[in-house]
């Protein structure tokens, strides 16, 4: 059942907010709660399809109120959770990591040795490796964010086309009912295809790896109760 739809006001004009099995779903992002949809509301970026559907939501988030506490306590512990593993994670990868830098090392060693009696080759070799070998160049940045949510589009900027790193640095802004989101959207600025959607999982460092095509670029901001700083890098 459509609920409502966004207006021009923002980044997000036209997508759908619908409700259907007791779950309300914004396009292109998921699931979301009813008071998250009376935020967007409240901020004058919903166009409702009839002022009765406006009234029920309405009344599905004074209820949700009640249990909104029990709620945000559950969610603190699952992030506590996520981030537990996710230092677990990053400490067995950084592990492996040390293990494949020492057999790198040891077999690089080796072959040092043996072309010892080649050392003009080698050193070329290691040259030419050297000349090829990219390295990330930031191309642009972005702050945001805030009490409640934050969605806007950024200045545009321009890709050479290839690989390149979204970095997120997000805090947390501590409320009663705060439940934190985070969410961007990478669009072409110039009619071509290229798109990325980038949604962090939990707050705090993250860095997502992209592939867009050369062109022009715009980032779309869709955040809730939190600060931010995204970067793009491009290996150039």
């Amino acid at each position: 059942m459509l609920i409502a739809t966004f207006g021009s006001s923002t980044g997000w004009n036209g997508k759908t907010i619908t409700y259907d099995a007791s779950v309300f779903t914004l396009e292109g992002q998921g699931p979301i709660g009813a008071a998250d949809v009376m935020a967007y509301d409240a901020q004058g970026h919903l166009v409702w399809t009839s002022d009765g559907t406006r009234a029920w939501v309405a009344s599905q988030a004074q209820g949700s109120t009640a249990a909104g506490a029990a709620g945000h306590q559950s969610a603190t512990r699952q992030a506590t959770k996520r981030r537990y593993l996710l230092v677990v994670a990053v400490t067995i990868a950084a592990l492996f990591a040390l293990a494949a830098v020492v057999a790198a090392f040891d077999a690089a060693q080796s072959y040092h040795q043996a072309a010892a009696g080649a050392g003009s080759a080698y050193e070329q070799a290691a040259d030419t490796l050297k000349a090829h070998s990219g390295k990330l160049v930031r191309v642009f940045s972005w702050p945001g964010g805030g009490p409640s949510n934050d969605i806007r589009n950024s200045a545009p900027f321009t890709l050479e086309g290839g690989h390149q790193v979204f970095t997120v640095t997000a805090t947390p802004i501590s409320g009663e009912y705060s439940i934190p989101s985070l969410g961007w959207v990478i669009k072409a600025a110039d009619g071509h295809d290229g798109m990325e959607m980038v949604n962090p999982s939990s707050i705090g460092n993250s860095q997502s790896d992209l592939y867009l095509p050369a062109g022009s670029y715009y980032v779309a901001s869709n955040t809730i109760d939190c600060t931010w700083t995204v970067t793009i890098s491009e290996e150039r």
